[in-house]
């Protein structure tokens, strides 16, 4: 045994360092990929947060005051294009307040042609 050790300790030193490679490449690859699920996860959850913010915003539930200025409603629809994750629903939405807001007087026709875009780039 210890002559076969002599005799192949060059290949010993080779096995040795290569496992010692391999073992590092490992951790630096799982170590990589935590850090990527990590920061996916919490982008998500952002992502969650700001999404349902904008709709609240949007539709008043989530609002100091009465009113909102038009502007703001108008740059909320679009903004709410930005959500690919979320275009299903978002369709739904915007189309259910196109018909809610649509029954008002036309002071809401800005808003509504702004829905109608974000609708169609949407669906």
């Amino acid at each position: 045994m210890i002559n076969w050790i002599t005799n192949n300790i060059s290949s010993i030193g080779s096995y040795i360092a290569l496992a010692t490679f391999l073992l590092s490449v490992v951790t630096f690859a799982f170590s990589a990929y935590r850090f990527v699920t990590t920061r996916r996860d919490a982008q998500l959850q952002i992502d969650f947060e700001n999404y349902h913010r904008l709709i609240a915003q949007l539709v008043g539930s989530q609002r100091d005051t009465d009113t909102m200025k038009m502007d703001t409603q108008v740059a909320i629809v679009y903004e709410l294009c930005r959500f690919k994750r979320y275009k299903p629903v978002t369709v739904r939405i915007l189309q259910g307040l196109k018909d809610e807001w649509s029954n008002n007087d036309n002071k809401n026709e800005r808003l509504i042609n702004e829905l109608d875009l974000a609708i169609k780039k949407l669906s």
